[in-house]
């Protein structure tokens, strides 16, 4: 009875100080329930609106494109929240909240399984698992992945390469049985998919194994049949030399996706080592002005800044050294690793933005145990651990308080003086302007990002919109002229064709009298013949705006043809409705016939975007 009470008593204590840290974390979080829905939410979400029944719903969660899968488990969790939208984000901040909680309860259980099979590693005892899982989840730096809407997919795909994780680390430990190896199998390739599924970069759960593989367990002894375990093994490593060579078959096609960017993709190579710095630094000694959502005027590294090269040189130093001495060091090798496997899609070679503080989720897991696993080694007494422990995460609380505080309070203005050269720091700032009524100052700080950088469509678009709805007559001529010289060379940005669809909308209800048809038809040319807007559906979505102002006028010929260049360069239902419309409302009964035919070739691979297209064709043919 005694051994038994001895047992349980830590155990006890373990849950109960993992429950206290879910509660604080938890508590620290609510400060940000009174957020917004920002920048890339709309995009994703107002697919809900058309959400009626099951059939609609299916249709949401199958028309992704936020990414190449369609992340459509991601938003089957969104169809949750749904009636929130897009009233409250709230409901949709609780939910990502108590994902990221699911995650510590995940990560504190990986760590226990870590204890049992390295215990010669990790005999930081019952206290070890709570506290380092609760380092990580009350890092500031994490806090974006819940407090914007659209991270869910983070966060949730995050979920299931956890889940994932532990599933291996169950079978690793019974790895003497078939069964267990087969199910274990199954199961990481199962966590895989969901992960993928949720977002494409959950493709990194083999490799975050083969890395625990390689650091942590090689350096416990064993003494097991060798056949289940290369079977094990083999399901880990295939997977993760297939995302490798995937991974350098696209860097040569690379170079061309870079055209919508406002940087090469060498300066992005250059860039991104610095910012791997960085987030490690703001990870660990986090600033609260430093972190919010707004990142996009970070300055860009050519070769010729020593920074860059300092940055790099540094990194590959610690991976060499990772490597030659991941026997010596396992922990160490391991942080660094994970945390660069962790960035292997988001920050090498593909044309994504530079920085996004999110994209930390998993990585910083590595360098978080490795911190939690050097600091209960250290030669100080209990109560000085215990003390300099409390005061660290007291730190991490009240920081992770200030900036979920500045989320929850719509620190909007905050934000715009912290980044003037960020574009969308401020449009949403001119946007809250907007709502209050305050359009003088909505222009003043407008007008200002666009002196300091003339080559934001979106900033110019918005400067457009705004003095029209201002009766701004001189201010329109003023800034078409502007916007002549410089969209040609404009930076691409998705914001700035929505601004103009809904400039032609205002224009057309008679809401800009001073601005004509040919202005916003001259705009939509210069946009056209910018390399950065050369993208299918970019093109496609200026070709379908000149169509709607042709009909507009009534050129009913000139709306077919641009109707018809977009249907080409990218298939649309609302294009293919609108084009068959005219073609028959024009007496061209034969052109609408081969029409629906070209449709039915052009229908989705994705069986369920098929069953919706052809139903439309069907309609359309009845």
């Amino acid at each position: 009875m005694q051994k038994n009470l001895n047992y349980c008593s830590p155990f006890v204590r373990d849950n109960v100080m993992l429950l206290l840290t879910l509660c604080t974390v938890y508590f620290f979080y609510t400060f940000g329930f009174d957020g917004i829905f920002f920048f890339d939410d709309p995009a994703t979400l107002d697919g809900l609106f058309h959400v009626k029944d099951w059939s609609s719903a299916l249709f949401y969660i199958a028309n992704g494109g936020a990414g190449p899968l369609g992340r459509p488990v991601a938003l089957a969790s969104f169809l949750m929240n749904a009636s929130a939208y897009p009233d409250s984000a709230g409901p949709f901040l609780i939910t990502n909240t108590w994902i990221h909680l699911i995650n510590v309860l995940l990560l504190a259980s990986i760590i226990r399984r870590l204890q049992k099979l390295c215990p010669d590693l990790f005999s930081g005892g019952y206290g070890f698992a709570p506290l380092a899982a609760g380092l990580w989840g009350i890092l500031p730096i994490l806090a974006s992945t819940s407090m914007m809407v659209v991270q869910r997919m983070t966060s949730l795909s995050a979920t299931f390469v956890l889940i994932g994780v532990w599933v291996y680390l169950w079978g690793r430990a019974r790895q003497t049985q078939t069964w267990s190896v087969w199910l274990t199998i199954f199961g990481v390739g199962l966590c895989t998919v969901l992960a993928m599924l949720t977002k494409e970069n959950g493709v990194l759960l083999p490799v975050f194994l083969v890395i625990i593989e390689w650091t942590l367990l090689t350096a416990k002894e064993r003494n097991t049949p060798m056949w289940p375990r290369n079977y094990l093994q083999m399901a880990i490593v295939l997977p993760s030399v297939v995302l490798g060579l995937y991974m350098l078959w696209i860097l040569p096609g690379s170079v061309h996706a870079y055209g919508n960017r406002a940087f090469s993709l060498s300066e992005r190579l250059f860039t991104q080592p610095v910012i791997l710095w960085d987030y490690l630094r703001l990870a660990f000694l986090p600033r609260p002005f430093a972190l919010g959502p707004f990142h996009d005027d970070y300055r860009i590294y050519q070769a010729s800044d020593w920074e860059a090269w300092l940055a790099g040189l540094a990194w590959l130093a610690v991976f060499v050294g990772a490597l030659i001495w991941r026997r010596r060091y396992p922990v160490v090798a391991f942080a660094v690793l994970w945390y660069l496997a962790g960035h292997f899609i988001e920050s090498s070679w593909i044309a994504l933005e530079l920085y996004f503080e999110h994209r930390n989720y998993l990585p910083l897991i590595g360098p978080v145990l490795a911190l939690s696993w050097g600091f209960s080694r250290m030669p100080l007494s209990k109560a000085l651990k215990y003390g300099l422990g409390g005061l660290y995460f007291c730190f991490l609380a009240f920081v992770l308080w200030q900036v979920t505080s500045i989320w929850g309070n719509r620190e909007l203005e905050l934000w715009a003086r912290q980044h003037p050269a960020s574009p969308r720091a401020v449009q949403t700032m001119a946007h809250s302007y907007v709502s209050a009524g305050r359009l003088n100052e909505a222009q003043m700080i407008l007008d200002q990002a666009l002196s300091l950088n003339p080559a934001l469509s979106s900033v110019a678009m918005q400067g457009l919109r705004l003095r029209c709805m201002r009766g701004d007559a001189e201010g329109v001529a003023s800034h078409l002229a502007m916007m002549r010289t410089a969209l040609a060379n404009s930076h691409f940005s998705y914001l700035a064709l929505f601004s103009l669809d809904a400039i032609r909308k205002l224009h057309e209800q008679g809401a800009c009298p001073f601005l004509r048809t040919e202005d916003l038809q001259q705009i939509s040319e210069q946009l056209l013949a910018n390399p950065k807007f050369s993208r299918a559906r970019t093109q496609a979505a200026l070709w379908l705006l000149q169509a709607r102002l042709f009909l507009y006028d009534q050129q009913n010929d000139l709306a077919i043809e641009r109707l018809q260049k977009a249907f080409h360069r990218s298939p649309d239902q609302e294009v293919l409705i609108l084009l068959y419309t005219q073609l028959l409302q024009q007496g061209r009964n034969a052109d609408a016939r081969e029409l629906l035919h070209l449709a039915i070739d052009k229908a989705p691979k994705n069986p369920i975007l098929r069953q919706q297209w052809i139903a439309v064709v069907e309609q359309l043919k009845s």
